[in-house]
Formats: structure tokens, C-alpha cells, sequence
């Protein structure tokens, strides 16, 4: 399953869509879910379904009633998927045509919970090629994330669902900044089953300015959010 949170994207959602319905690996259930978008996002996003018509009957389309924030957003596509897998993606960002296949095969040669791998950053005229090479080792992988090194976001990574549902950990509502951060430092620390793919795939698109992840903006209120998340990880570690 796919998960793909949409808000206020207009400029980029018809490149990630397009990037996400013409990949290789035939077998995704994509979730599409639109946050209460005050621009053109999901007019497009349904414009580009309807060029993959392959796809359709494996596409859901979600409208929050209200805007409900990246976490809850989250929580709610976790809820619907129905895969082996998960996977997510931001949809302002594309990836490589072949990172699905590349994932669900590296993840299904083994007993794996989570696989990772490196990404782009992707700017205006080039891309920068990030390693994320640390390792298997939950624990090193935890303190590389708490410190800046491994990427602590969702979509570089590929998840067991039965992991997922067996773990019990959900995104913190509310806190929509650093809760895949927190997310992912939960579950690594509920397991030992972690592998590395040494290629990139993600193309993290670093120039869109409505973006508040990636715009970084410091705020008292955002500040809160990121302490809020972090302190759920406090029981893991």
C-alpha cells in the first residue's frame, strides 16, 4: 500500500502522481488522501488518474472533511491499507520507476520489518545524492536518526504491515513536524529486522516554498510539536 498525504500542491502533484502510477511493480494499492487542500490539488490529481487506467481499480481517493494535519492524515492511510507492505511519499516529491519493485524485492527476499535507502535532494537545476549507509543495527540506527544522519522521514523506507499492526505505534496527532521522526525511531526500536539498499530511488524535491517541512520555519508552536513527538519516543529508548 501507498500512502500519499496531498496539501496545497498544485505546482508539483502532477510529476509525483505521474512518477508513482508508472512504476514497474504492477501490484500497489495507492491511497491518495487530499487534507482539506485550498488549491487545485486534487482536480489534478484525478486528471492524472485517468491516464492510468490500468491503475484505476486499485486507486482510493480520500477528502478530509476538515484539515486535519500530516499525522492524523497519516494515521488515516495506515488504517485503510490493505498490502503486506507500506510505503509513503510526500506529494510534492517523484521517484525512480523502479523503487517500488526494488523495495518490495529487497524486503521479500528476507524476514525484514523495515528497509531503507538513499535519496536525492532534489533542487531547481541538479540533485545532490544522499548515502544513507548506517547500517542494520536498530540501535545505531536510532541514535544516527536522533542525530541528523539517517533521514528520519517515511519515504525512503518500505514497512512489514503485520510489523506495523503488531508494533501498535501511530503517528502523534498534532505534532506535524518531526512525527515521522518520532514514528520511525519507535519502530526501529521495536525491532532487529532491518535492511539497506546502497541506491537511491527518492527524488526530495528541496525547491517548494509552501512546503513546511522542508522551508523549515521556526516557530514556539512548531518548536512544541517537535518536542511533543520526540517525548513519545522516550518509552523505546
Amino acid at each position: 500500500s501507498y500512502i500519499i498525504p496531498i496539501y496545497n500542491v498544485s505546482g508539483y502533484i502532477e510529476k509525483s502522481v505521474a512518477s508513482l502510477l508508472e512504476q514497474s511493480y504492477s501490484n500497489i494499492e495507492y491511497i491518495f488522501i487530499n487534507d482539506c487542500s485550498s488549491d487545485d490539488s486534487e482536480i489534478k490529481l484525478r486528471r492524472i488518474i485517468e491516464e492510468f487506467p490500468e491503475r484505476r481499480n486499485k486507486i482510493k481517493v480520500i477528502t478530509n472533511e476538515q484539515n486535519l494535519g500530516s499525522a492524523t492524515t497519516r494515521n488515516i492511510g495506515l488504517d485503510m491499507a490493505q498490502g503486506e507492505y507500506v510505503m509513503f511519499a510526500d506529494s510534492d516529491d517523484w521517484i525512480s520507476c523502479d523503487y517500488v519493485e526494488s523495495m518490495v524485492h529487497k524486503i521479500e527476499s528476507g524476514s525484514d520489518d523495515i528497509v531503507y535507502c538513499d535519496y536525492f535532494e532534489s533542487y531547481d537545476n541538479n540533485e545532490k545524492l544522499i548515502t544513507q549507509n548506517y547500517g542494520i543495527d536498530n540501535i545505531e540506527c536510532i541514535r544516527s536518526m536522533l542525530g541528523g544522519g539517517l533521514h528520519g522521514s517515511t519515504w525512503n523506507k518500505i514497512y512489514r504491515r503485520s510489523f506495523l499492526l503488531k508494533s501498535k505505534q501511530r503517528f502523534v496527532e498534532g505534532a506535524d513536524l518531526f512525527e515521522d521522526v518520532s514514528w520511525n525511531i519507535r519502530l526501529f526500536a521495536c525491532t532487529t529486522k532491518i535492511s539497506y539498499i546502497p541506491k537511491a530511488f527518492y527524488h526530495y524535491v528541496q525547491y517548494n516554498s509552501n512546503s513546511i517541512i522542508k522551508s523549515m520555519a521556526s516557530s514556539r508552536k512548531k518548536n512544541g510539536q517537535g518536542y511533543a513527538a520526540h517525548r513519545k519516543c522516550k518509552s523505546c529508548l
